[in-house]
């Protein structure tokens, strides 16, 4: 059975084992390209390296670990998106 989840912001429907999927290509893109990562409730978690990031083997948990070397524990069900990071030129 999947599990659905509705991003509400712009009406995308996505499945939460290709989001998995989705990251799990993103850590294992040579060469390595930053990604974020958007929580339901807009949280947004950078992943400048694969080094700062990993999957449990059920694909149920995601790790990153952030600002201030602090680690974090999300589950995948609530991951709205996964999008490349795009660079500030300030």
């Amino acid at each position: 059975m999947n599990r659905r989840s509705i991003d509400n912001r712009n009406g995308r429907t996505s499945y939460s084992g290709m989001l998995i999927e989705t990251i799990r290509d993103h850590l294992r893109a040579a060469p390595f390209e930053p990604f974020v990562v958007q929580m339901v409730d807009g949280r947004r978690f950078e992943v400048p390296h694969s080094e700062f990031a990993a999957i449990n083997a059920k694909g149920t948990e995601f790790y990153v670990v952030g600002k201030n070397d602090v680690g974090v524990r999300l589950s995948t069900l609530l991951i709205a998106s996964v999008e490349p990071l795009q660079e500030s030129h300030s």
